[in-house]
């Protein structure tokens, strides 16, 4: 029998600074607020780049990978997957974990 998978709805980041011994919870930020903040980055970075006078190269790639970005549905298959820790960084110092819940 296929195991049933919850669904998830935020993303938490945790961050420890071992040479201190300090760690730094951020409180769960829920997907819809991750969508609409994001969605609206876009939309800003698109007004600014259509009202400058001269691209460089590399800002004109920008503007086109900004325009494909469907973040709704890239949040969407995060949701679809269970929980699971998206980031996992460590080293001697620190330690970075960005979770899926």
């Amino acid at each position: 029998m296929k195991e049933k998978i919850k669904k998830c709805s935020k993303l938490k980041i945790i961050i420890k600074d071992k040479s201190e011994n300090k760690t730094i919870k951020i409180p769960s930020i829920p997907f819809w607020l991750l969508d609409i903040l994001g969605n609206t980055a876009i939309k800003f970075v698109e007004i600014a780049f259509k009202y400058k006078k001269s691209f460089k190269g590399d800002e004109k790639y920008l503007i086109e990978v900004f325009k494909e970005i469907n973040l709704h549905q890239m949040l969407n298959e995060l949701k679809n997957y269970g929980q699971f820790d998206l980031v996992y960084v460590e080293d001697r110092e620190d330690e970075i974990k960005i979770s899926v819940i």
